[in-house]
């Protein structure tokens, strides 16, 4: 049996004045969903919440009422579960081609949609356009959705072609929700095995962040922060358009990941120096955990930046320094989780916060 850990954000990023991207994530009924909308106006952010709140709904009635519910097309190579949140976005699909046609301020309007149903001990990925699904697993990550771009599409062709000359093809859609009455999704159906983390996103992340580095912080992180970490991440490497993350830590019940509970270890006050590219200052680290320091300061560092820290000789340990990023802001300070640490500095952390 699995059991779900989970956390979704979004950020309209430093350059766009509105946010096209919708999501909805509900653990009791194991769907998660994100949409980046598109369309002139208030249309993108018009079609994105039709497209979430339409696979939510026939989702919810669905389990409400089974037995009353018939899937209207049915796909014989695929689980009923997989059919399931397949009709479902074919329903939104009709849901935004619909509105687009009644109204002619939403002539055009359409959006990508990215959704992972939870069924038993499998995980089922439906999607269309270009939002990424990632599956990690033993810390590695691999894409679970097609990208429905023209880039895609020149790189199956061309796989030795000269990729630079289609780089302007990347963000031209071949697929998308409401463009027309029927639109043909791609379905993954992956066995859950062990232990994973899924991650749903919009391109204003994926377009920042490459999959290694996805992968770093969701591993080292709970969903609840690292989703904040990785909007940090891509609003400061431009932020040109709308973030939005969900991530779900997905573990047996016998070895369930620990909730979120604010306890980064035993009260503690060392001085410490830190720096980023922009500051060099000092603080106090007040709690140190295993995934990370808390350093009290008045700093505005945004969530997401680099960050080094240097402990300078306490309590007989020589001095040394750890990297890691701000992954927490409060009114006292900022958390910073660790990047990769070696056994040395595990021991001497260890021995600072067991005073």
């Amino acid at each position: 049996m699995l059991s779900i850990q989970s956390a979704g954000i979004t950020d309209v990023g430093r350059k766009r004045k509105g946010n096209e991207d919708a999501y909805h994530l509900d653990n009791d009924l194991r769907l998660f969903v994100v949409a980046d909308g598109m369309g002139g106006h208030a249309a993108g952010e018009v079609a994105s919440r039709l497209v979430v709140d339409s696979v939510v709904d026939f989702m919810t009635k669905f389990h409400a009422h089974p037995a009353r519910n018939e899937l209207p097309t049915s796909a014989t190579e695929l689980s009923p579960s997989a059919n399931l949140l397949l009709n479902a976005v074919h329903m939104a699909n009709r849901v935004v081609h619909q509105n687009a046609q009644q109204k002619p301020a939403y002539k055009g309007m359409g959006s990508t949609v990215s959704a992972v149903y939870l069924a038993d001990e499998s995980l089922i990925a439906v999607n269309v356009g270009d939002s990424p699904i990632y599956l990690v697993q033993d810390q590695s990550i691999r894409s679970i959705s097609v990208p429905h771009t023209m880039l895609a599409e020149y790189e199956d062709l061309h796989p030795e072609g000269n990729h630079q000359l289609a780089a302007h093809l990347k963000h031209v859609l071949t697929r998308a929700m409401g463009l027309r009455e029927s639109v043909t999704p791609d379905v993954s159906e992956v066995s859950l095995s062990s232990d994973a983390i899924v991650v749903i996103c919009s391109d204003g992340l994926s377009d920042k962040v490459p999959p290694d580095e996805i992968c770093s912080v969701v591993t080292r992180e709970p969903p609840s922060h690292a989703g904040s970490t990785l909007v940090g991440m891509a609003n400061n490497r431009g932020g040109e358009d709308n973030i939005t993350i969900i991530i779900a830590r997905l573990t047996t019940e016998s070895a369930a990941a620990p909730e979120d509970s604010g306890d980064t270890g035993k009260p503690i006050r060392i001085a410490v120096d830190y720096d980023t590219e922009e500051v060099s200052n000092q603080g106090f680290v007040t709690q140190i955990s295993d995934t990370g320091v808390f350093i009290e300061t008045a700093d505005p560092i945004a969530l997401g930046e680099e960050i080094s820290v240097t402990f300078s000789g306490t309590g007989g340990i020589p001095a040394f320094l750890f990297n890691g990023r701000v992954c927490r802001r409060d009114p006292k300070g900022m958390e910073i989780c660790f990047d990769h640490l070696t056994e040395d500095q595990r021991t001497r952390l260890a021995i600072l916060r067991n005073g």
